[in-house]
């Protein structure tokens, strides 16, 4: 008979050795508004699927050294939520949700801002809400929208619950909300729009104490501090939301190119739900590329405006380059000419 103790040994160390080969490794460097490594750091990591991004993180890096690098291991691929914090400073990576494939993420930047507390004056005639400001290297910014989540469930994209602002000249906001907990989100675009993907040139934040949580006759006070989303973010259309992406050309039914079309990736046929990833506005060529992270069959249209019903007068269009108007996108796959004809809704 075999001795039961061996057993129990080499089944737990095979368990052992399947759980470390299962783990990933992110890495990459903090830094400053400089751009210089920040000491003191630590980067954490949530599932996408969390109920809350509140506390500290499931999994959590040690703290960096003063070249600002460096190393999380989790426990498997897939998609998490990114956030650095240390020494008063915070970051939410842009890019989050992040997809980590099995051979781990490297070079991931990690740009920091303060955690800026809310030191303004102003006083707003609420019974119960929020009262905030928004600031870019310490001064108040104009003409942003807040975004407010209930929960990361949307992975904070789309409308939201609701949107505040545009702030007003002192970056001030203000708006009656029920008592509940809430996610604050800002983005500022150079160009008059709610929604779509930033763009280099862009400012996002993510208020560093989410969730705010608002009590009963209770007005909360909070300050967003804002980064610049840098050119390189217009470099890395290829590869920015994952290493699968797709490619083309949006032409009228006159067969010219048309410029300033949004191309949109769904994952059902109707295409009436909230797409899963959206393109930056086509070139002056109507060329375009859109990176995802996931492999599959896709159904793609391009819109000239963004949200809500098709209205008369807006250019709209979908791939027709297959039998049923799909694309199969395999893992690491970069498609070409995906092109797609619109035409004028009526």
């Amino acid at each position: 008979m075999r001795n039961p103790i061996f057993i129990l040994c080499l089944t737990l160390l095979l368990w052992c050795g399947s759980s470390a080969a299962a783990e990933v490794l992110v890495s990459g460097k903090v830094a400053g508004p400089s751009r210089e490594g920040e000491a003191g750091i630590r980067v954490g990591a949530w599932p996408v699927d969390s109920l809350s991004l509140e506390g500290e993180p499931p999994h959590l890096s040690a703290p960096t050294g003063v070249d600002g690098e460096f190393e999380l291991s989790l426990p498997a691929p897939g998609d998490y939520f990114l956030i650095a914090r240390g020494g008063g400073w915070f970051c939410f990576y842009g890019r989050n949700p992040v997809r980590v494939p099995p051979e781990g993420l490297h070079g991931v930047n990690l740009g920091l801002v303060p955690e800026t507390t809310a030191a303004f004056t102003a006083q707003v005639d609420l019974d119960e809400g929020v009262i905030g400001q928004v600031l870019a290297d310490g001064t108040p910014v104009a003409d942003a929208l807040v975004y407010v989540y209930l929960d990361p469930n949307s992975r904070f994209k789309g409308m939201g619950y609701a949107i505040l602002g545009p702030t007003d000249a002192d970056g001030l906001f203000a708006m009656e909300l029920p008592p509940g907990r809430y996610y604050f989100l800002v983005r500022k675009r150079r160009q008059a729009a709610a929604v779509g993907p930033l763009q280099a040139g862009d400012h996002f934040g993510y208020w560093h104490g989410n969730p705010l949580q608002i009590q009963p006759g209770e007005v909360q006070r909070l300050a967003v501090s804002l980064q610049e989303l840098p050119q390189r973010v217009e470099d890395l259309q290829s590869s920015l939301f994952g290493r699968n992406s797709i490619a083309g050309q949006v032409r009228d039914r006159e067969g010219q190119p048309v410029a300033g079309m949004r191309v949109l990736l769904y994952d059902d046929p109707q295409m009436l739900n909230r797409p899963l990833f959206v393109s930056r506005p086509t070139d002056a060529e109507g060329r375009y590329q859109l990176s995802f992270p996931d492999e599959g069959r896709f159904y793609v249209g391009a819109r000239s405006t963004l949200g809500g019903a098709p209205e008369p007068d807006e250019f709209i269009g979908t791939y027709a380059g297959s039998a049923d108007g799909s694309i199969r996108v395999e893992a690491g796959e970069q498609l070409q000419d995906i092109d797609i004809v619109v035409g004028e809704m009526w």
